[in-house]
């Protein structure tokens, strides 16, 4: 009985000596691998310190670690960073690797950086993917695709500390946060989940051809939303939303109908005092704002309904409201002649009209009017036309 019970002793102390060591000694093997299928397979340089694969931190499920990570850009965008981060940890289903459905329980993301740039040519630097050596070779692996039954779950995401910043060069506009957290979970494979979300973001900034529109904002975002993602509609309820001292409740839905977004929402912001509102003014809000006294109540209601419009759409109706009310302001700014010349013209002839006169052409000779709406837009904002309004009150 003593031998038989000492050999079983020697097989679980075997067991659990394999256990410890098959993944340390299997690791670096595997992280060159990893590394150099990477850097074949996309246009930038993939490093890590190092890749760590474990049975026991999260048993019974393994996990692997990614230590000291970076993805870095290559030719024009040489010793640019897309992505990088100190950790990225994630914990799998052990069981799950056997079947079509693999379960990944966590993922989690120490002080990652996201910096996206665009070219003044407009190329983007997240666009980094080789492309295939044969267009066959695309059609097969569509097909394999296609008649897999392979499904992967998540189950939680968390990032800490992020810093996130983007550059376009070709509209002149920067955005930056940091830091950034995020805390989701629910069953993402699901046709239809309930997704747990809090998020914080500061030190946000926004600048756009040198106007700034925010310096130093925090939001936050707290609450549950109901995601169905067979028909794309996700419902709010009591969505909690702070921007600096201002709180709102977001209560209603949206959904993703085709090219369209669908929206019945709902914006109470009952809560917030005088004092809430002036934390909206960059120059107010400071780290001596809570000794800021200020007196006052204020209730803000708002509600999002029906189809929101395209930036086309939102810009020909622009082009219809400047005509009418400022022809000389939108004549000088975009060099359209005398008034008569325009004055007469439907809404997408002049907003053609503009583009070509901004030079915004594409292939083929033709106007783009998505990018021509997008400045004629951005410059509203920035009020380029100067101090204009296109209400007017009743007589």
């Amino acid at each position: 009985m003593k031998r038989i019970l000492k050999i079983v002793a020697i097989l679980v102390v075997a067991l659990v000596a394999t256990i410890f060591t098959i993944p340390a000694l299997l690791s670096g093997k595997i992280g060159d691998i990893v590394k150099s299928e990477a850097n074949k397979m996309l246009n930038a340089k993939v490093e890590f310190e190092k890749l760590d694969i474990s049975l026991i931190s999260h048993f019974p499920k393994a996990s692997l670690e990614l230590v000291s990570f970076s993805v870095t850009g290559v030719d024009e965008f040489e010793g640019v960073e897309l992505v990088a981060g100190k950790r990225i940890e994630v914990a799998v289903d052990v069981l799950s690797l056997f079947g079509d459905s693999f379960e990944v329980s966590k993922v989690w993301l120490l002080e990652p950086q996201i910096n996206g740039v665009i070219t003044k040519s407009g190329k983007a630097n997240w666009d980094i993917m080789k492309p295939s050596e044969s267009e066959e070779e695309v059609v097969e692996e569509q097909v394999d695709d296609s008649s897999s039954a392979f499904k992967l779950s998540i189950n939680s995401v968390n990032i800490d500390r992020a810093q996130i910043s983007y550059t376009d060069n070709q509209s002149n506009m920067t955005f930056s946060t940091s830091p950034v957290s995020l805390s989701l979970s629910g069953d993402l494979s699901a046709e239809a989940t309930t997704l747990y979300l809090n998020a914080t973001a500061a030190g946000i900034t926004f600048v756009s051809e040198g106007d700034s529109f925010a310096s130093g904002v925090t939001m936050a975002l707290d609450g549950a939303i109901g995601a169905d993602f067979g028909t794309n509609r996700y419902t709010l309820s009591k969505l909690n939303l702070s921007v600096n001292s201002v709180k709102a409740a977001l209560d209603g839905w949206v959904e993703m109908a085709g090219d369209d977004i669908v929206t019945d929402i709902v914006l109470d912001c009952s809560d917030n005092d005088f004092k809430s509102i002036l934390s909206l003014v960059p120059a107010l809000y400071t780290k001596d704002f809570k000794n800021l006294t200020a007196s006052g109540d204020v209730s803000l209601t708002g509600a999002v309904k029906d189809d929101i419009l395209d930036i086309e759409a939102l810009a020909m109706v622009y082009c219809n409201r400047m005509k009418n009310l400022y022809p000389e302001l939108l004549a000088t700014r975009y060099k359209l002649g005398e008034k008569e010349t325009f004055i007469d013209m439907g809404d997408y002839d002049l907003l053609c009209y503009i583009g070509k006169k901004r030079g915004f052409l594409i292939s083929g000779g033709e106007i783009n009017t998505e990018r021509t709406a997008d400045m004629l837009l951005d410059e509203f904002r920035a009020a380029k036309l100067g101090r204009v309004t296109l209400e007017l009150p009743e007589r």
